[in-house]
């Protein structure tokens, strides 16, 4: 089995309003790569390449609960969590709530532990933004980014090879290594390593 060396990936995907999609048909950098699917949805070319952000890692060393209230559907000003154990949350990034991936602008500390995770952004990475009850399990997310991307074409898939690095105060540093599989079908361009 071959594997071929990718430097870009160009995916297409077609969830953009009229709207949204104007904005990109007016944005300069992206003139070449717009175009209509209907009347009501265009297409956009979305690249991928060695070094982007792309997926991410649980840290597992600092957990959280929702507490001592709920976090209700829609709410976006401050999640209220009880740090259970590790280190503090970044004071800026992507948390985990359950199955829900949020990103959160800041955080508030009280006698030095994350009291709060504060300026809500719901539903991030295509999850769904949902009611959590008090203990649902809360986790800061670690950013991936691409290592590698390989044409495997027997199999007719793109692996997008990714890792994310893991700190602590408290322990070692950790780094995931993960793999994504893209078919074939959703990709409209490729640019090979030369």
């Amino acid at each position: 089995m071959a594997l071929l060396t990718v430097d870009t990936l160009y995916t297409t995907y077609d969830t953009y309003t009229s709207a949204d999609a104007l904005d990109y048909a007016q944005s300069p950098s992206t003139f070449a790569e717009k175009g209509v699917d209907s009347d009501t949805y265009f297409t956009k070319v979305k690249s991928i390449t060695v070094a982007d952000a792309f997926g991410y890692a649980r840290n597992i060393y600092t957990s959280a609960r929702i507490g001592p209230s709920p976090l209700a559907a829609g709410a976006t000003t401050t999640a209220t969590i009880l740090l259970a154990s590790g280190d503090n949350f970044p004071s800026s990034g992507y948390a985990l709530i359950g199955a829900e991936v949020v990103y959160y602008a800041a955080t508030t500390e009280t006698l030095g532990d994350t009291s709060s995770l504060d300026t809500l952004t719901r539903a991030q990475s295509y999850t769904v933004d949902v009611i959590h009850g008090v203990a649902q399990s809360v986790f800061p997310l670690v950013a991936g980014s691409v290592t590698s991307i390989e044409h495997n074409q027997e199999l007719e898939v793109f692996n997008i090879n990714t890792s994310a690095t893991i700190t602590s105060s408290q322990y070692p540093s950790i780094t995931e290594v993960g793999m994504y599989t893209i078919p074939e079908s959703l990709v409209a361009m490729v640019k090979y390593v030369a």
